[in-house]
C-alpha cells in the first residue's frame, strides 16, 4: 500500500512515488491527457480522504473510466455487438483496507452524502436512485466469487463523468469500487468474467436491465483502441483507431438517469425486444428449426438479411397488447407474462396501456447490429467518411424506430453535422444525455466553438426557461476525447 504522506508529495512532483504515479497516470489517461489536471484531482481527493479518515496511513488507488459508445445502441442486451471506447473521464477511489466487513464511503461531491454498510451474504439495497447501491452492487458481486469473508474498506470516491450524461458514470463507479475491493482482498477475477459479474450485479441493484457493455469496456479498454464487444458469451476485439481523429462529446444537459424516471422507458424497450423474439420465432420457425434455442434477437444473425427483412416487414405496424402478442406467437398469456416481462431484480414490468411497439424496436436492433460490423470494417480500412455515414444512420434509427432521442439531442446532432462533423449521433441509452461527433483533429476546436455559441448560448436558453448550463461548466458539457485505457489500481 502507498504511504499517504509520500503520495501527497508525489502528487506535487516530488518524493519516492513520483515515477510510479506518473507511469500510472500515463497508462490510464494516455500521453495526450492533461496530467497536471489529473494530479490536482487526485490531490483534492486525497485531502478529502484524510479529512474523513484522519487515522489513515496507507492507501491504494483504483480508477475506472466512463465510456462513449460509438455505435451499437441497445444491441448489447439483445446479444448483438457494440463498439464503445473508454474515455479520460473516470471514477477514482482512494481506499484503505479494514479488518472488519464495514465499507465506509465519502465523496468529493456534496451531492453524494457519505454511505456505510456491511458486506454480507445478501446486502440489502438502498432505495432506487441512491448512489450507495452501485457500491453495494460491486461488493455483492465480489462476495459471490470470494471463498471467504470479504474485508471492507474506508474510501473516498471522486468522479468527473457527468451524471445522467449517457457516458456510464454509474458503471464506472461500480467498476472502480469493485477493483478497489478486489485489491483490498487480494482477489483476482478474469476481466471478462468480472465484466459479466458486475453487469448482473448492477442490474439487480438498480432495476435496469443491462447487457454488460459498460463494465466490459471500463475493465478491458486499451489506449487508442475502441472495443468491438460481442455477447453471450462475452468476447472482445480491439479496433486500432486513426490517431488524427477525435470524438467531440456534447452534453444536451437533459439528464438521462436510468435509475430515475427513464428506468421504465428503458426496461420497456428490453421487454419489447423479448416479445419480438417470440414473434419472429413463430414467423421464422421453418428457417430456425425446432431444435434451436432462440433467446435473443442476436440469435437471428445467421439468417440471411433478405429473409430477416421480410420477417420484420410481416410484423404488425401498430402497437400490440400482451394478449395480441401471445396469440400471434402461439404462447399462453400467463407464460409470456412470466418470462418476457420479468426483470433482472425480480420485478415484473407493468403492461403499458398503449401497448408494445415491437416491429420498430426489432428493426432498429437488427439493423444496428449490422451497422456495428460495417463500422469496424470502415475503421480498419481508414474510411472515416463511411464510418461517419453509419453514425448518422444510427441516430436516425435510434430517433425514429427506438424512440430514445429528444428534441435537444436531435438539435445537437444536426448542428454538429452542419459545423463539419463527419457523422454525429446520440450516445448511451438516450432519453437525454450526450451526442458525439466524429471529427478530424484539426476541426475539433472550430466545431466546439460553433456548438457552444449555437446550442449552449442560443438554442438551450431559448427553448428552456431554466437553462441547465448554470449548474455545469462548459468544460464538462463539451469536450474532445480519444480512446483511453481501462480500469487499474495502484498500491
Amino acid at each position: 500500500m502507498l504511504d499517504a504522506k509520500e503520495l501527497a508529495k508525489a502528487l506535487q512532483g516530488a518524493g519516492k512515488f513520483t515515477d510510479l504515479l506518473e507511469q500510472f497516470l500515463l497508462s490510464s489517461y494516455g500521453e495526450c491527457a492533461d496530467l497536471r489536471y489529473q494530479r490536482a484531482r487526485y490531490a483534492s481527493a486525497l485531502a478529502r480522504c484524510l479529512n474523513a479518515f484522519p487515522d489513515l496511513k496507507k492507501l491504494g488507488i483504483g480508477r475506472a473510466p466512463g465510456r462513449v459508445n460509438l455505435i451499437g445502441e441497445h444491441t448489447d442486451y439483445n446479444g448483438l455487438p457494440v463498439l464503445p471506447m473508454a474515455i479520460e473521464r473516470d471514477t477514482v477511489v482512494l481506499f484503505s483496507p479494514r479488518k472488519d466487513r464495514r465499507v465506509n464511503l465519502v465523496n468529493t461531491s456534496f451531492y453524494f452524502p457519505p454511505r456505510s454498510f456491511d458486506i454480507s451474504r445478501r446486502i440489502r439495497p438502498y432505495a432506487y436512485g441512491n448512489w450507495g447501491n452501485y457500491a453495494k452492487a460491486a461488493a455483492q458481486a465480489l462476495q459471490e466469487v470470494s471463498h471467504g469473508q470479504l474485508c471492507g474498506m474506508d474510501a473516498c470516491v471522486m468522479g468527473d463523468v457527468p451524471v445522467g450524461s449517457g457516458l456510464s458514470s454509474s458503471s464506472s463507479l461500480v467498476v472502480a469500487i469493485a477493483v478497489a475491493l478486489a485489491a483490498t482482498n487480494d482477489i483476482y477475477v478474469h476481466p471478462v468474467d468480472f465484466a459479466e459479474l458486475l453487469g448482473r450485479g448492477e442490474s439487480s441493484y438498480t432495476g435496469t436491465e443491462d447487457g454488460g457493455m459498460d463494465h466490459a469496456v471500463s475493465l478491458l479498454a486499451s489506449p487508442g483502441k475502441p472495443l468491438k464487444i460481442d455477447f453471450f458469451p462475452l468476447n472482445v476485439y480491439e479496433v486500432p483507431f486513426p490517431q488524427d481523429y477525435s470524438f467531440v462529446v456534447c452534453n444536451s444537459l437533459i439528464a438521462a438517469e436510468k435509475s430515475g424516471a427513464v428506468r421504465n422507458a428503458y426496461n420497456r424497450r428490453v421487454i419489447e425486444c423479448r416479445l419480438g423474439v417470440a414473434l419472429l420465432r413463430e414467423i421464422l420457425k421453418d428457417v430456425i428449426g425446432t431444435e434451436r434455442d432462440l433467446t435473443y434477437l442476436g440469435g437471428l444473425r445467421h439468417i440471411s438479411p433478405r429473409k430477416l427483412s421480410s420477417a420484420i416487414d410481416s410484423l404488425p405496424d401498430a402497437a400490440l397488447s400482451l394478449r395480441q402478442v401471445a396469440k400471434l406467437a402461439g404462447i399462453p398469456v400467463s407464460r409470456i407474462r412470466g418470462s418476457a416481462l420479468r426483470l433482472g431484480n425480480g420485478e415484473t414490468l407493468t403492461e403499458p396501456r398503449e401497448g408494445f411497439k415491437i416491429k420498430q424496436r426489432v428493426r432498429h436492433v437488427l439493423t444496428e447490429g449490422r451497422r456495428v460490423e460495417q463500422a469496424v470494417s470502415a475503421i480498419e480500412r481508414g474510411d472515416m467518411k463511411s464510418f461517419g455515414r453509419l453514425l448518422n444512420e444510427s441516430h436516425e434509427s435510434c430517433a425514429t424506430d427506438y424512440e430514445v432521442s429528444t428534441p435537444e439531442l436531435d438539435a445537437l446532432v444536426e448542428m454538429c453535422r452542419e459545423e463539419g462533423a463527419l457523422g454525429a449521433r446520440l450516445t448511451g441509452a438516450g432519453f437525454g444525455g450526450c451526442a458525439i461527433s466524429l471529427v478530424h483533429d484539426r476541426d475539433a476546436a472550430d466545431l466546439m466553438s460553433a456548438v457552444i455559441a449555437r446550442y449552449y448560448h442560443d438554442y438551450l436558453p431559448r427553448e428552456r426557461k431554466e437553462s441547465p448550463i448554470s449548474i455545469i461548466s462548459l468544460e464538462d458539457a463539451i469536450f474532445a476525447c480519444k480512446p483511453c485505457g481501462g480500469a487499474a489500481t495502484l498500491m
